[in-house]
């Protein structure tokens, strides 16, 4: 029955007997080399064990196979001759048939062992194998008592198989041959011109008797390596279900992080562990084994894509040091676009960070975390203008405290004034025609606009008020860049027509702190500079196009 279990462990490929006679065991070692579908019981650990510890002796005996032969020879060519001639020395030729037998016994278990280790028909072959050749010692040395100790030594390697059906096998092949010999040819076995039954008998006893301590000895062994597998298994079914935990857990954590996580591989594609968060972040499904860089191409300016390159072979190269390389992150925060109808929908900031997973020194991914940051942006961007306008604000405000209500009065009326011409040349209703005509036509209204402008800057000089000057000036710049330009369209007004709207509403502003220091009503003091709003509903959507040329 265990011969027959010992064949179903053993498939016979030669192929998959190569694998099972690595010197490691086959039971994993650690958590990390388990995979799903291991699933061991404590038998098949015993059995994987058993076989490992029988292709290790078989390895052994390969080698022992050469060295008895090689001790053999010499023996046949130092002993041999005394011992069957006496005190002269020659080689007959029936000596020469323990040396030519010798390499066809040492053959044929070989190369089952290199061919079929493990294999239940290659420890038998090993254990008839080895009694032979102790029995080809015997003959050499002409029966002696003392060569017959190869047999027990035979005995006490082949227990190393921990199968007491070898051990069977080796004695019934020293029984049979002790038994044949002493009947055919007594002196090659016992030295003596006679055989006797009760000698065999003798020698065979003995032979058992040993057999005794080996049997208990590989029941022992095994019973100690099947509690061993035992204590194995439960250890793996307890790291199983900590890994299962773990996993589970690792689900749940990647369901529910709002950041996009990723592994990034050295070929830069992306692991198939990702967070859910990361599809709806890029705007994808079944992102795993796909190119980072491919999705990152559309998204992002090509400058942005030509650095992100650059700095991922830099982080994937172990020379370079990471908490250095932290610091020159393309990806910091960076725009990017989808393709949408909505704009504002897909316009969004991310912020990339990258960190090495290495073991040892080899870096085997990058960690990736994507972080949404457009509210916290927009945030800083609002705060930025709010600032900018707080602070443009205490400006006007010291400077108006410095100029006389009067004299500050004039200006606002005069401004307004220009302001309002201003509008005039920009929102223009005239319809002209292409070419040189129309060429004209807006350089003439460019002029008119930096005719206007101009003034405002005087007005605002006079009265000391360096803002408005300082925005005059800011619009002045630009009329002058629009007319070095050899053509001009609507589109190039936009900006003077938003620097218009600027200073506009810092003239409302004005005209409020204004109204109190004249102690005059704010509602009836700005209707006096109604005629000067810069633009009607009708107009100001015209405007967002710049004139209609």
């Amino acid at each position: 029955m265990r011969q027959k279990n010992d064949r179903n462990d053993i498939s016979g490929d030669p192929v998959a007997m190569k694998m099972a006679a690595a010197d490691a065991p086959s039971v994993p070692a650690c958590p990390a080399c388990l995979v799903p579908e291991f699933t061991a019981s404590a038998e098949g650990l015993f059995r994987n064990e058993e076989l490992r510890l029988r292709i290790h002796a078989e390895k052994h005996f390969f080698w022992m196979f050469f060295v008895q032969w090689v001790a053999g020879i010499i023996v046949c060519g130092w002993v041999s001759p005394l011992a069957w001639e006496g005190s002269r020395a020659s080689m007959h030729d029936h000596l020469l048939v323990p040396v030519g037998l010798g390499g066809l016994l040492m053959g044929a278990p070989m190369v089952l062992i290199r061919f079929f280790p493990g294999s239940w028909f290659t420890r038998h072959v090993v254990a008839m194998a080895q009694m032979l050749f102790g029995a080809l010692l015997i003959q050499a040395t002409g029966g002696r008592i003392e060569t017959h100790f190869h047999v027990f030594g035979s005995l006490a390697f082949l227990a190393f198989y921990r199968d007491p059906w070898v051990l069977i096998t080796a004695t019934l092949t020293v029984g049979l041959d002790h038994g044949l010999r002493s009947m055919f040819w007594p002196e090659s076995v016992f030295g003596v011109a006679t055989g006797s039954f009760y000698r065999v008998l003798e020698h065979v006893c003995w032979v058992l008797f040993e057999n005794i301590f080996l049997f208990w000895s590989i029941a022992l062994s095994r019973g100690e390596m099947l509690r061993l597998a035992v204590e194995e298994h439960h250890r793996l079914r307890a790291v199983r279900t900590e890994l299962a935990t773990a996993q589970e857990d690792a689900a749940l954590i990647l369901a529910t992080v709002p950041q996009g996580l990723f592994l990034l591989a050295p070929d830069l594609r992306i692991r198939s562990d990702y967070s859910r968060a990361l599809e709806s972040l890029l705007r994808r499904r079944d992102l795993a084994g796909a190119h980072f860089l491919d999705l990152l191409r559309p998204l992002v300016s090509e400058e942005h894509y030509r650095l992100t390159a650059e700095y991922l072979e830099l982080m994937f190269d172990a020379r370079k040091i990471e908490s250095l390389l932290l610091k020159f992150n393309p990806l910091t925060c960076v725009e990017v676009t989808f393709d949408a109808a909505d704009h504002k929908a897909c316009r969004r900031f991310f912020e990339f960070g990258f960190h090495r997973v290495q073991h040892g020194k080899e870096i085997r991914h990058l960690l990736v975390s994507i972080h949404d940051v457009t509210e916290r942006t927009n945030l800083q961007h609002q705060l930025l203008e709010a600032s900018q306008k707080e602070k443009r604000q205490l400006q006007i405000a010291l400077e108006m405290l410095a100029v006389r209500p009067r004299q500050l009065e004039r200006f606002v009326t005069d401004a307004r004034e220009a302001l309002n011409r201003v509008n005039q040349a920009l929102c223009g209703n005239g319809k002209f025609g292409a070419g040189y005509v129309r060429e004209q036509e807006l350089r003439s209204r460019l002029a008119a606009v930096s005719h206007q402008v101009r003034s405002i800057r005087n007005y605002a000089e006079l009265s000391k008020l360096t803002f408005f000057a300082d925005k005059a000036g800011d619009l002045e710049r630009r009329i002058a860049e629009l007319q070095k330009r050899p053509e001009l369209a609507g589109e190039d007004f936009l900006p003077i027509t938003v620097g218009q709207a600027e200073m506009m509403n810092d003239l409302k502003g004005v005209t409020r702190v204004l109204a109190q220091l004249l102690d005059r009503d704010e509602k009836t003091f700005t209707e006096r500079f109604a005629r000067a709003q810069p633009l009607t509903a009708t107009q100001a959507r015209g405007a967002a196009s710049g004139p209609k040329f």
